[in-house]
């Protein structure tokens, strides 16, 4: 169907997919005004239409922009958030003894949105840059320490019981190495 031909990528962040869902927006009418052109020119109302359209693309030009704009306005007033602080404790416990990761999803977001927005030629401002290149030194670090969370956080519901004896040793040390109390 022609209207999934506008759909922007699933897997790519929220302003990436509304960037991409304009820009395709703007290909579609710059065809329809060649294609009328081409077709249309001898009716009347053929400069109306013309006109509407190229407004349409100025207007849609401005909306691209104005949600880059917005993009980096986000990303500087959460900027606290997203950056990481090297004091602060990587791995620790909730109040339910749950492993948790303290590497922002939000991080690996914007590490996404940063890639895609630059590959696109927006010009990423260098404050963003660098918290993404201090992001990407951790990246790797991070996901592996989440899924190690995920496991261990499930890790009593897959385990048979017999066996949670011989685990429960290791359980205690690793709780130890994360300062569990």
């Amino acid at each position: 169907r022609e209207d999934r031909q506008l759909q922007a990528g699933r897997f790519m962040p929220g302003v990436v997919n509304k960037i991409v869902w304009i820009r395709q927006l703007r290909g579609r009418i710059s065809q329809m005004i060649e294609m009328a052109a081409t077709m249309l020119s001898d009716l009347a109302r053929h400069q109306a239409f013309k006109d509407s359209a190229s407004e349409l693309l100025e207007n849609l030009q401005e909306y691209e922009q104005d949600t880059f704009k917005n993009w980096i306005l986000d990303v500087g007033d959460q900027a606290s958030e997203l950056t990481l602080d090297s004091k602060a404790a990587v791995i620790s416990f909730d109040s339910q003894d749950k492993v948790v990761v303290n590497y922002s999803e939000r991080l690996v977001q914007l590490l996404r949105e940063e890639r895609v927005l630059s590959a696109m030629g927006f010009p990423v401002p260098s404050d963003i840059q660098r918290m993404c290149q201090q992001a990407m030194k951790f990246y790797h670090n991070g996901v592996a320490l989440k899924q190690l969370a995920t496991v261990y956080n499930n890790m009593g519901d897959e385990i048979i019981r017999p066996t949670l004896t011989m685990l429960e040793g290791s359980s205690r040390k690793f709780g130890n190495l994360i300062g569990s109390d």
